[in-house]
């Protein structure tokens, strides 16, 4: 909903989910997936507020409660995101973390086509912010490029334009 009207309160809403169900989750002792989840959106939240500190604990304590069962494709997606907060937080262990990530996805045997392209294009456009906010442009551009080549496929292919219009959007904030 913030997407579409640009009010704030969307993720105030978010934040109180997620604090709401990990107050359900200790209350009944649930583990896992459903936590995990919970912690990412919160997360997510804080990454919008530019509180990359934060948002490295939260997506630390999200990747730390995934089942070890979980798919290979949750988890880069998951790592994806501890990976950015960790760059734009000034750590240089982000990089690494989205670099393995996008190994992760692409030696993935678990995963339908769609949606490793759907996951490995929004790694990239992550690993191309955090080389952006590094000063490491052309790294960046070919992280980019990357991205919207796959995105161009999801939209042709796929009929989803969303991922292609996020990298429109980088395109235009980082003057490329």
């Amino acid at each position: 909903f913030y997407a579409k009207t640009k009010q704030g309160v969307f993720w105030e809403l978010l934040k109180g989910d997620c604090m709401t169900g990990l107050h359900i989750a200790d209350t009944y002792n649930i583990q896992s997936h459903p936590r995990a989840v919970m912690s990412l959106r919160r997360g997510t939240y804080e990454m919008f507020k530019e509180n990359y500190v934060e948002a490295v604990s939260w997506f630390t304590r999200a990747y730390a409660e995934l089942p070890d069962t979980e798919t290979v494709g949750t988890r880069a997606e998951f790592l994806g995101h501890l990976g950015e907060a960790e760059g734009l937080s000034g750590q240089a262990v982000g990089i690494a973390h989205l670099e393995q990530a996008v190994g992760e996805v692409q030696h993935a045997t678990d995963m339908r086509p769609f949606h490793k392209l759907v996951i490995e294009s929004g790694i990239r456009l992550r690993l191309a912010r955090v080389l952006m906010q590094l000063h490491r442009s052309e790294d960046a551009l070919a992280q980019w490029r990357e991205a919207q080549t796959i995105s161009e496929l999801l939209d042709r292919e796929h009929h989803m334009s969303a991922r292609l219009e996020q990298c429109k959007q980088f395109a235009i904030r980082y003057k490329m």
